[in-house]
């Protein structure tokens, strides 16, 4: 019900299109595979296209831009640092995983306080790929507290022991 007269029946040969796009052109190209439910159900191997690495890093980042955008993400902001020209660049991060963040200058213009290391926040922005490093980036458009992070309050533990064992004393 439904399919092809030549996938009903077993050891032909039928024509399957593969589309494959980046930003530059589009290709279709015919794929042939044996149909036999019995001996061997998947397509015959087929040579991996060759990518440039920059129409791959763009391909990547438009898949990943068509699941997950926009999106919402929180974790604590590590390596903070505040640009001479107004963006912001830092790493937010959880116990799972790391995720590299910029902030550009009109949307930290709307903040309403000074993001710092060790500060919990809820972010809402667009992922994609910085193409001249091929990496994973979180693009920040809005950017709220949630609190203090745990890296933080573990940095701030450690510091009280260290200041109760007389470490950080002058006369040291």
């Amino acid at each position: 019900m439904g399919q092809p007269a030549a996938c009903m029946m077993e050891n032909k040969v039928g024509p399957f299109y593969s589309c494959v796009e980046d930003a530059h052109y589009r290709v279709t190209e015919p794929i042939s595979f044996v149909v036999n439910s019995f001996s061997n159900p998947l397509p015959e191997a087929t040579a991996p296209r060759t990518w440039q690495v920059g129409a791959l890093c763009r391909a990547i980042a438009d898949s990943l831009a068509a699941r997950f955008n926009p999106v919402r993400v929180s974790g604590e902001i590590v390596n903070f640092t505040l640009a001479s020209s107004g963006h912001c660049y830092f790493t937010l991060k959880d116990a799972g995983g790391q995720l590299r963040c910029a902030m550009f200058k009109r949307s930290a213009a709307g903040l309403n306080f000074e993001p710092r290391d060790g500060e919990l926040v809820e972010l809402q922005g667009k992922v994609g790929v910085y193409e001249p490093r091929g990496e994973l980036q979180l693009i920040v458009e809005t950017m709220t507290r949630a609190g203090q992070g745990n890296w933080f309050e573990r940095f701030l533990r450690l510091k009280a022991q260290l200041e109760n064992e007389g470490l950080f004393d002058p006369s040291r």
